[in-house]
């Protein structure tokens, strides 16, 4: 088993940029009838727990033909794991996400870890969720892979049955409609409410956005607010660079707020794939110029926020205060008719290791960002 993952994530690893770059590259393939697309990964910031920086590679696999596909599988490689220490994970982001299971279960330098999660290697691109899923079907492509990856450990049947459950919207006329354009799935999650919010013509990524909430979620004019980029490396894998999971964790303790949660906005809109390249450029110089690398004169943020606009505005809210030090999530809200008073987040506060502070420095010294 040890030798097929070597032979799988076989990195050339050195110390020059250029070099790293290549290695983080896109490899397509078909393997027994699926297709099989992989990037060999970038490495997250592990030194606030003092551990060594860890691996992250992602697949996505998908059947051939037809669009069914297993979502993306994210490898963690542990340096120098022991023969059998293969561990498979099949936890939901929400609980990661809310806090509700400790990223640093991950990362005991003793297992590496396949997880399987809802997290596209491009941006967006999602199965449709609408039907009724086959488990016997989901098996055989979840085995097939994992025997493509030498693993011989096997989820159950009850562990794959909960999580097709959470990622299944199930029948969509039970769903929860506001009026106008978007579908809501209620769900309760330990104590927290959670909405899974979709627009209607289903062509995005699924959940459109989120919303969680300790307690019940209600809306009335002049509530509080937070507007949250999802961060796969952040708030799932509690990478040091960012504060992304403070931030988010801050945000549901705090009494009154309502969290809007934007999944997959990794890499700044770009894509998990994009993310991690420039997380392996960031630490020669910082994060905006990371990006600005890559893209040269494409707009290095592609994030959109004006959905979350549009549905405060078919609730019939017009006035909200929103926490946030980012200018163009106000520019996004008043442009959907909302009037926007903000609140800082005082962003610095949430860092907890050296990378996370110039990662918020360099943000804030754009025109995007309100001085920190």
């Amino acid at each position: 088993m040890k030798e097929k993952f070597q032979k799988i994530f076989n990195l050339y690893r050195t110390p020059d940029i250029s070099s790293q770059l290549d290695s983080l590259v896109v490899r397509r393939e078909i393997f027994n009838g699926l297709l099989i697309t992989r990037f060999y990964g970038g490495p997250l910031d592990l030194g606030h727990f003092g551990l060594h920086s860890s691996w992250l590679h992602s697949f996505e696999v998908k059947s051939k033909p037809g669009p069914y596909s297993l979502l993306n599988f994210d490898v963690i490689e542990i340096t120098d794991f022991p023969e059998g220490s293969i561990s498979l994970d099949l936890t939901p982001d929400d609980y990661y996400k809310l806090g509700l299971k400790d990223p640093k279960e991950l990362f005991d330098n003793k297992r590496m870890v396949i997880r399987l999660n809802p997290n596209q290697l491009y941006f967006p691109v999602f199965p449709d969720r609408r039907g009724d899923f086959n488990l016997e079907e989901f098996k055989k492509r979840l085995f097939c892979f994992l025997n493509y990856l030498g693993v011989d450990q096997y989820p159950t049947d009850e562990e794959m049955v909960n999580y097709l459950n959470w990622y299944n919207l199930g029948d969509i006329e039970k769903l929860r409609r506001t009026g106008g354009q978007f579908y809501i799935r209620e769900r309760n999650l330990d104590g927290f409410s959670v909405w899974d919010v979709l627009d209607g013509s289903f062509s995005n990524s699924f959940p459109f956005f989120q919303i969680f909430k300790k307690g019940e979620i209600s809306f009335s004019d002049g509530m509080e607010i937070r507007v949250d980029s999802g961060c796969q490396i952040g708030q799932v894998y509690d990478d040091g660079g960012c504060d992304c999971r403070s931030q988010f964790l801050q945000a549901l303790v705090n009494d009154g707020d309502v969290l809007f949660h934007l999944p997959h906005q990794d890499g700044r809109g770009w894509g998990m794939l994009s993310k991690m390249k420039t997380e392996e450029v960031k630490r020669k110089i910082d994060t905006v110029e990371a990006a600005k690398t890559f893209f040269g004169n494409e707009p290095y943020d592609i994030r959109n926020y004006t959905g979350i606009g549009i549905f405060l505005r078919e609730l019939e809210i017009g006035e909200i205060t929103l926490q946030t030090d980012n200018k163009r999530k106000i520019e996004a809200l008043e442009n959907a008719g909302i009037k926007v008073l903000r609140k800082s987040t005082e962003t610095l506060s949430h860092c907890n290791h050296r990378g996370c502070f110039h990662h918020i420095g360099a943000k804030h010294n754009t025109s995007d960002y309100f001085p920190s």
